[in-house]
């Protein structure tokens, strides 16, 4: 969630020229995040009389293809149809519009942002090498944004149960039909969840799914969540 309000530094931003959106930051959305966990898990409790388990999935992240016109007003239909159809809660939304590629007019090869190229914050020129001694000729490139929003939500039903016991191929198809309605966009390829290489454990639980071009859901252990919320404690 620092990532998304743009509160942590990241190599991946290097357009200046466009402002960011973004619907509560990282404190406030934790605050909602560990009040809802709370909830959830004695749900979870009382009807089950156990424990929630350590391995519990209890945060997912959405990030969907956008255009420039797009804003946080249009993802509200989308959140509230994720609230509904999956029993969960959106506790942060953001739009990104410093992010993207550069088509090198000579060859029509592409650079990626944060990996090939890099924005200094100092002079705000760019540059092909972390440490910024690589300027970047700008004028030799077309630049191709990408505009994308992210999507924090509860990975727990109001019962306490994963949500991702719901999201079966139907409901996914289904919720790509509406995400491609609402932002009057083309529909993308269906639903498919990519495997990963190695094994999960306790601590790594990562899945991509494709909704709308390249919609991905990154599955977050509570561990992971608990130690970012220790870091907002110490500022």
């Amino acid at each position: 969630v620092h990532h998304n309000s743009r509160e942590n530094f990241s190599h991946s931003v290097v357009f200046t020229d466009e402002k960011n959106e973004v619907w509560n930051n990282a404190k406030d959305s934790f605050t909602i995040y560990r009040d809802e966990l709370k909830i959830r898990s004695e749900a979870y409790s009382n009807s089950t009389g156990q424990k929630l388990q350590s391995r519990a999935v209890t945060q997912l992240s959405a990030v969907l293809n956008l255009e420039q016109h797009h804003t946080l007003k249009d993802l509200e239909k989308i959140k509230d149809y994720l609230e509904k159809e999956f029993d969960t809660k959106v506790f942060q939304m953001a739009i990104h519009r410093d992010e993207g590629k550069l088509k090198e007019k000579a060859t029509g090869n592409y650079l990626v942002s944060g990996t090939d190229f890099f924005l200094n914050p100092k002079d705000n020129n760019l540059y092909y090498d972390k440490k910024y001694t690589k300027p970047l000729n700008l004028e030799n490139y077309t630049i191709e944004k990408n505009y994308h929003a992210h999507i924090e939500m509860m990975g727990l039903k109001s019962n306490g149960k994963a949500i991702r016991q719901d999201m079966n191929k139907f409901k996914l198809s289904k919720l790509q039909d509406f995400v491609a309605e609402s932002l009057q966009m083309e529909r993308g390829k269906n639903y498919r969840i990519e495997k990963s290489s190695k094994r999960l454990d306790t601590h790594e639980f990562k899945a991509q799914a494709k909704i709308i071009n390249d919609l991905k859901k990154d599955l977050v252990s509570e561990k992971e969540i608990k130690k970012e919320i220790q870091e907002l404690k110490k500022q």
